[in-house]
């Protein structure tokens, strides 16, 4: 869930950071599944990452669409590196055995993480509007030609511009 959706987020640089760790942890931990580990964590980097600049731009509209899709792929290389890498018949019981949460649950859990993501980042965008828009407000009141003279709701002065600021002093 997480590598693909490093890849898919975040892009090339913190996702072979990831990739290092995660398959120096994996090949550190070792026992069968340290090849298809391997294997499915870079194979989840390269999904996210070609999803990313590829395939979801084919679906702009359908960006949760796309990103359930992109985890439904990830998950069936994932299987598809259990079935191929593991010995028989400890590749078919392992399969047996995750193929519904990585089927089922892995996609969903990846487009909520997914979600989360993306508010964030609407949130982040807003922020940063907002403090352009202050400091373009700000700009305009301290650099007016005339003067200018800050409000509240009663009508007592909050601020005054530095052009007028001499006019309030006398």
């Amino acid at each position: 869930i997480l590598i693909s959706t490093t890849a898919y987020f975040l892009g090339l640089l913190p996702t072979a950071i990831t990739v290092i760790v995660a398959s120096a942890i994996r090949l550190h931990i070792g026992g069968l599944g340290a090849i298809p580990g391997v294997v499915a964590i870079f194979a989840s980097a390269i999904i996210g990452i070609v999803w990313k600049k590829y395939i979801s731009k084919q679906f702009p509209h359908f960006k949760y669409l796309s990103i359930y899709a992109m985890s439904v792929v990830t998950q069936v290389v994932v299987l598809m590196s259990l079935l191929l890498f593991l010995p028989y018949p400890d590749n078919q019981n392992t399969v047996e055995a995750v193929a519904i949460p990585l089927l089922v649950l892995y996609p969903i859990i990846t487009v909520l993480l997914s979600y989360i993501i993306l508010y964030q980042q609407t949130l982040r965008d807003a922020q940063v509007k907002v403090m352009n828009s202050e400091d373009r407000f700000k700009s305009l009141f301290e650099e007016a030609p005339l003067g200018y003279q800050s409000l509240n709701f009663e009508g007592k002065i909050l601020e005054v511009a530095p052009v007028s600021a001499p006019i309030f002093v006398m």
